[in-house]
This record gives structure tokens, sequence and C-alpha cells, in this order.
């Protein structure tokens, strides 16, 4: 069989491993976190006409992100199979294969070895670190971005070949932006090709310019466009001491990663990392001291690094720039800074090189020394292919059931409040609210000032039938900013199935003062004080020392101008022969205020 079809029927292959592989993860349902958000209750992608609004506005709203084609994705999806998750899912696994036939061709071109860039494409498609970007919906960002982020690159190096290379390269790029942001950094790449791959050939400044020129204009036509709508919103650092920190906890989180691309044990959705609260920490010391050690070992050993070896090392770095938190902080809550082990989707292309280049070099040491048979380093690469198959078709199953996924990144990292909150969510689409009800709390007892964990600790409590404790929720919150429309519909269902329920009372137990008193509450809050008016002075009628229903109807009274009825209740309140309490105190003060009013100029 010739080279080339012994490549496209390894390659078929690997399509298929993929496919088999990642199947494991394709369920039936939308997951609680962005799915709901850019799919299930997106009224965008439920038509075509909506295109010009998805091309003009913010993806997950708040003007931070533009991510048009990952929502027009979203809408052919949505066209062709409605609110059925699988198609979803499938679409994921085909753009990670053909990223993966994308990275077979770059590595291949690159080095001339089928060999090479055959193992590479195996490691790239089956290793357990992408289940986070390919087993997620919410991952077409990152495939879609990086698909048109390969290809863009492929086609640059192929510009030698034909002219409208050039063009499609461009094209890519252009496309790749519209899908992610971190696909700015394409130049980088390009210039750490040129600079490593074409040291030894002339390249003149003229030459640097002609090149990078439409890719720069590319960029700025795109920063254009998103300062044009709006869509400009980043998340600095308040303090360059600050930034050094994140800086530093980001080093530290590249340390794990690197364990992680060799030693897929813990993999975890959602991974983030503490941020370190000075240099002085110790974890923080020996950050710096390790990576300090790799710099000095690299430069002492440049002579000896390829070309070829310098670009796939710098791959790997300029891949994970966007998230180095210097650019803008990448964080899950306060006090730390994410991690995700989808931000490695890129930047592993680079590892996997270097690691089968050194691994084939080992092959040829070892074959000269003769120091380990070949068939047990044979059946070694099999085993560890066979471990990392295992272990990704472990996290898809993982990743099948949003719940156990959740619960397993908290049992690894119980301080995440992110996706403490969405766990919460999970248990309550599943009317599982008692367990809903305790993790909002848990969430709330880190970050009181949570809106959305407010919310959806109020809606646990209203959904186990604790209505008023539910409301007290709600009305804790000061500023629901973009979760207004939100709380402002929970409250207002919750009302609504309140007066049902009283009313239902009411007619079953006519003398029950409490009852009304309860239905003016509720009116009262649903802005409507004649009727709120009326259940006070029915409930005021059945028990004349319902102390609460004479000072709500009193404060009524007060609200609607109506002075005179408001101070003879107020006096009334003060008059009940109970003890002294809140509402005696409150009664005496609006009684002093409205007399005070009374008397001035």
């Amino acid at each position: 069989m010739s080279e080339q079809r012994k490549t496209i029927v390894g390659l078929i292959l690997l399509a298929v491993m993929t496919f088999a592989v990642y199947s494991f993860g394709v369920n039936d349902a939308f997951k609680t976190m962005d799915d709901d958000y850019s799919i299930v209750r997106n009224e965008k992608i439920r038509s075509f006409k909506n295109l010009p609004d998805v091309m003009t506005s913010s993806f997950f709203g708040g003007d931070s992100y533009y991510r048009p084609f990952v929502t027009v994705s979203f809408m052919k999806e949505y066209f062709l199979f409605k609110l059925n998750p699988v198609p979803y899912y499938i679409d994921n696994i085909l753009i990670h294969v053909i990223n993966t036939f994308l990275i077979f061709g770059i590595v291949f071109h690159l080095t001339d070895r089928r060999k090479i860039a055959m193992g590479v494409a195996f490691l790239f498609a089956l290793h357990p670190i992408h289940w986070e970007a390919i087993s997620n919906i919410s991952g077409r960002a990152i495939l879609l971005s990086a698909c048109y982020y390969f290809a863009s690159f492929y086609c640059f190096l192929l510009v030698d070949r034909k002219k409208y290379f050039s063009y499609l390269s461009l094209v890519f790029f252009a496309f790749a932006l519209l899908c992610k942001e971190s696909a700015g950094v394409l130049p980088l790449l390009l210039f750490s090709y040129i600079f490593f791959m074409k040291r030894k050939e002339s390249f003149n400044f003229s030459r640097l310019v002609t090149i990078f020129m439409p890719y720069a204009m590319i960029v700025g036509a795109y920063i254009m466009v998103r300062f044009t709508l709006g869509i400009t919103k980043t998340f600095p650092w308040r303090s360059v001491n600050e930034m050094i920190l994140g800086f530093t906890t980001f080093l530290r989180s590249v340390m794990t990663d690197l364990r992680l691309l060799v030693f897929p044990l813990d993999l975890y959705f959602d991974r983030s990392q503490q941020i370190f609260i000075s240099l002085l920490n110790p974890e923080a010391i020996g950050t710096l001291l390790f990576w300090s050690f790799v710099v000095v070992v690299l430069w002492k050993k440049r002579k000896e690094i390829s070309g070829l070896q310098a670009f796939f090392i710098s791959w790997f770095f300029i891949e994970l720039f966007p998230v180095s938190q210097i650019i803008s902080t990448v964080g899950v809550q306060p006090g730390y800074i994410s991690s995700a082990e989808h931000f490695l989707y890129t930047p592993s292309v680079g590892f996997f090189v270097i690691a089968v280049m050194s691994y084939e070099h080992f092959k040829t040491w070892n074959l000269q020394r003769k120091s380990i048979s070949p068939n047990i380093v044979r059946f070694g690469t099999m085993g560890m292919f066979v471990f990392l198959i295992l272990m990704t078709i472990q996290y898809n199953i993982y990743s099948s059931n949003e719940i156990a996924m959740f619960e397993r990144t908290l049992k690894i990292n119980p301080a995440n409040t992110r996706i403490r909150s969405s766990l919460a969510l999970s248990y309550a689409k599943r009317n599982r609210f008692q367990e809903a009800e305790i993790n909002f709390k848990k969430v709330l007892d880190v970050e009181p000032f949570n809106v959305r964990a407010r919310i959806g600790y109020g809606k646990a409590l209203c959904d186990q039938g604790k209505f008023w404790d539910g409301l007290r929720e709600y009305e804790k919150i000061t500023d629901s900013g973009e979760h207004k429309a939100l709380l402002d519909e929970n409250i207002r269902s919750t009302l609504l199935f309140m007066v049902s329920k009283y009313d239902r009372i009411v007619r079953s137990q006519p003398d029950n003062a409490r009852a009304y008193y309860s239905l003016g509450v509720i009116f009262s809050k649903l802005g409507k004080p004649n009727d709120a008016i009326n259940y006070y002075e029915k409930a005021i009628l059945l028990d004349g020392n319902l102390k609460e229903a004479i000072f709500n109807l009193a404060s009524t009274y007060a609200m609607t101008g109506e002075r005179d009825k408001a101070i003879t209740l107020y006096e009334r309140v003060l008059a009940l022969k109970s003890g002294p309490d809140d509402l005696d105190r409150l009664a005496a003060k609006h009684l002093g205020s409205m007399a005070r009013r009374s008397i001035a100029p």
C-alpha cells in the first residue's frame, strides 16, 4: 500500500475512532450553563430574519463577547433540527475531526514526516484534555474558531504553491475572529513561523510589511466594528500589582496544564486557580523559580533546539497568551482566575508535536543503543493510546450527565461558586428543589451579592411552597442589573400564585382574618393599593386586634394620600394593649413625621 493510501486509511480510521469515543458524550439534553442562554432561550436563532441582529449584537449580552458566526451555526442547526440537542453535539465532533485533519496537514507540511503528523493527529483527536470543548455544546466557539484559525494558518503555509491561498488565509482569519476573540493572536504565530522557520532566508522590512499588513488591517477592521457596535466591555485589573499577581497565578496554572497533558487523571469542568495574594507566597515563589529555570534551560540549549522545535514551543505559549491575564482578567468568581481545560485546545498542538518528535528521537536513540526491546516500546505506545482513549470515554460519560459533571467539579474544587450555581439550577430543573436550595445557599454564603444565586435561592424556596421566604430573598436584591426582567417575572408569578392560593383559603375559610391580611400584603406588592385596602379592611373587620393589618392599612392610606385615615389607624396601633414592638415604634415614627409635615411653613 502506498504511503498516500496509508495516510487516507489512517485518517478515516482516526475519524471513526473520534466519533466512537466522543459518542459517549452525546446525550439528549442541553446543559444548564451556556446552552440555555445561547440556544434554548435564544430567540435570535429561531429565524434567519434575525441575522442582521446576530451580526450586530453581543454573544452573551453585556457587550463583552462578539461571536456572531457561532450563533449562526446554532441558527442553522435550529433550522434543521429545532431543539433536538443530539445533532448539536454531533456537529461539535465533526468540527473536531476537521480540525484534526487540518492539524495533520499543517504538521506534515512543516515536518515532511507522515508518522509524526499522524501521531500528532491521533493525540489531538483522542486526548482527554479536549473533552470539555467537544462534549459540551458551548465549546462550539472554541472548535469553530480553531477550525478557521488552523485553515488560515495552513493556507498561509501553502501560499508559495498558489497565490489564491493568501486570500483564503485572510478570509479564514476574519471568520476565526468572528467566532472567538482569541484568534487575534494569529499574526504572532505567523511572525514566530517566519522567525524560527525562515530565519536563514532574506526577509527585509518591506517583505514583512507586505505579509503582515493585510492581517493587521483585518484586526483593525474587527476592532472598529466592535467599537461601532459598542461591544467593547473588558475586565481590566485595578492595578499593575494585581496584574502581576494574576499573571503569576496563570503561570502556576500552566504548570498544571503541562501535567494534565502528560497525566490527564483529574480533569474536571471549569477548572480555576486561586489568585496569589502575594509574590511572597511559597507557591508563587516556586512558580517563578520553575519558569526561571525553564527559561534558563531553553536559552542555554538554544543552539541545540531546531527552528521547528522552537516554533512549536512558541506555538504553545502564543496560543495561551489570550488567557494569560495580561490583556484582561479571565475570571470565574472573585479571587479566582479561569484555567479551564478548553483553553488548551489550540495550545496542545505545540505540546503534542514536541512530544511526538521527542518520542521519535527516543526510538532512534533506543535502536542505536538497544537499551529497551522495540516490542516493549511498541506495546508501551499502544498502552498509552488505550489509556488516553479510556480516559476520554470516562470524561465523556461524565459530560453526558451534567449533575455528575458538576458534582465531580465540586468534589475536586468545592470553592467554585459558578459551578455550584449551575448544579443548583440543574437540581431545580429536575424538581429537586431542596438540593437546589442548599446549593444556592452555599453560593450566597460566599457571595452574598450574587444576584443570579439570590434569584435562584428565592425560586427554590417558592418551588417548595415557602413563598414568603422566597419573596424576602427577592426583596434583598437592591440592584438586579441584567437580571431585572427575570427577577420581576419571578416576583410577579409568585405573587399571582399566592393570590390564587389565599383566594382558595378565604373561600373555604371566610372567617380567616390572616388570609385576608395576606391577600392585602400580596396586592400591595402587586402595586394595587385599592385591592390591598379592601382586604386589610376585611381582615380588621374579622379581627380588630390584628396589628399587622391595621398598620399596613394605615401605611397604604398614607401612600394614597388619605392622611387623616392613616393617622387614625396609626393611633389605633399604639392604643392596642399588646406590648411595644417594631410596629409600635414604626407607627410612632410615622405619626411624628406626619405631624412635622403638618406644621411645616
